[in-house]
């Protein structure tokens, strides 16, 4: 992965979004592109980091931003009058970014963690396609070869039947003429080299070879220069050097620790649940069962002498009996002077309740005078309250970025504020 890219608890996860109610039309254009090169940048640590637990934390990050582009994405199409074409180039230019930043890359994990799905799906498919005795499909075989009509079919027809005797007999005819051509040729250069002398060929030759470098010179520094032009792409390196090919080994060689980290991670969760059964399994059975025991003691029917039911699964099921909740206070008994200020302060609730519905009812008669004033006078009056405000952007996923930032930082960042990286290194 990019070296540079940011981690997930990088402060820019926390971008500083003006107020909704200050924002303008180039706000959101500028927060879509940020939040984007966001979205890439954690994309790209995502699927280049192999520790399991962190890759969860990464993972939270990672789809809360991409519903925050989704929001964003939204909003700013209603406000281009619901159209999907959105000019974004003065935005990249007072970024200055270029026209790749706005492109929306499809997560890699999308398929990568959903390898072993995609393939009891296609497993299943196939056998689907058995039972009804149909071929089964394979996916990975290349496309058949389209057909163009009956060109094509007598085209493919003259290349496969026998050739007829004319046929044979014209081939024969043409071969006996090139090579009756060629021992011409031949005849006539030895000749040539005959009728010289030593000195003469010995020049000739010299002249034939100083042309040959001297045009191959000319050919690769017209290349050179093509290729420092970008005209022409360079030459492509041996395969040892190839970064495509070292990228290519390093993304499955990290794929492979990965589904190693990870298998490890299960075998040690059931080892851990094991171990902790071992030890304290029969301490956690008897706290519980007296839990339920003392649940079925304090709800017995005293006059029956009858056992409740064990709550509902709706009702919370065993929730109630193993973490029973605050039972009601009493009431507590009031003083005469206690009694007499409890009466006080309701009777004075209840004249200001009385006031508020006064007051309401006298801004109903105001509202209805001004409603009939503006009808006598042909005018339309709107309700001040029953005025809308204006529509805002979604940001269900603001928390949600912010939280899986302050997640990571909590659970993977140490006092110092830095990661565990230099501690270890296999990434477990």
């Amino acid at each position: 992965p990019d070296p540079k890219a940011p981690a997930p608890e990088d402060p820019a996860l926390a971008i500083p979004e003006p107020p909704p109610d200050a924002r303008t039309r180039e706000d959101y254009h500028a927060l879509y592109v940020e939040y984007l090169k966001l979205f890439r940048d954690l994309e790209e640590t995502y699927d280049g980091m192999c520790h399991p637990q962190k890759r969860d934390a990464v993972r939270a990050a990672l789809e809360a931003t991409l519903g925050r582009v989704i929001e964003l994405r939204e909003w700013i199409v209603k406000l281009n009058d619901d159209l999907d074409a959105v000019n974004l180039e003065e935005t990249l230019i007072n970024l200055r970014l270029g026209p790749d930043a706005l492109e929306v890359p499809i997560p890699r994990y999308f398929v990568g963690d959903r390898e072993r799905e995609l393939s009891d799906r296609a497993t299943f498919l196939e056998s689907l396609l058995e039972k009804r005795g149909r071929a089964a499909i394979d996916w990975d075989a290349p496309p058949a070869k389209a057909s163009f009509g009956a060109a094509a079919e007598r085209e493919e027809d003259a290349s496969t039947r026998e050739p007829t005797e004319e046929e044979e007999a014209a081939r024969a005819a043409e071969e006996a003429e090139r090579l009756e051509r060629e021992s011409e040729l031949e005849m006539r250069a030895a000749a040539l080299v005959a009728s010289r002398t030593v000195e003469e060929n010995t020049a000739k030759i010299q002249a034939y070879v100083r042309g040959f470098l001297t045009r191959r010179h000319v050919r690769r520094m017209r290349e050179a220069e093509l290729i420092f032009l970008g005209m022409l792409p360079p030459p492509k390196p041996p395969p040892e050097e190839d970064l495509y090919l070292i990228d290519a080994a390093n993304r499955e060689r990290r794929r492979a620790i990965k589904e190693k980290n990870l298998e490890e991670l299960d075998e040690a969760m059931v080892t851990l649940k094991d171990r902790v059964r071992e030890l304290v399994g029969q301490e956690m059975r008897d706290h519980i069962s007296g839990k339920i025991n003392e649940w079925f003691v304090e709800n017995r029917d005293a006059k029956t002498g009858d056992y409740p039911d064990f709550p509902k699964v709706a009702d919370g099921g065993s929730r109630d009996i193993l973490n029973p909740p605050p039972k009601p206070e009493p009431v507590p008994v009031l003083t005469p002077e206690e009694e007499k200020k409890k009466k006080a302060e309701d009777e004075k609730k209840k004249k200001e309740a009385e006031k508020k519905k006064k007051e309401a009812e006298k801004k109903a008669a105001e509202k209805e005078k001004k409603k009939e004033e503006a009808k006598k006078k042909g005018i339309k009056w709107e309700d001040p309250d029953d005025i809308k405000p204006p529509p805002r952007c979604a940001d269900a996923f603001v928390t949600a970025v912010h939280a899986a930032a302050a997640a990571y930082d909590a659970e993977w960042r140490g006092k110092s504020g830095e990661d565990d990286d230099e501690t270890n290194f296999d990434q477990k």
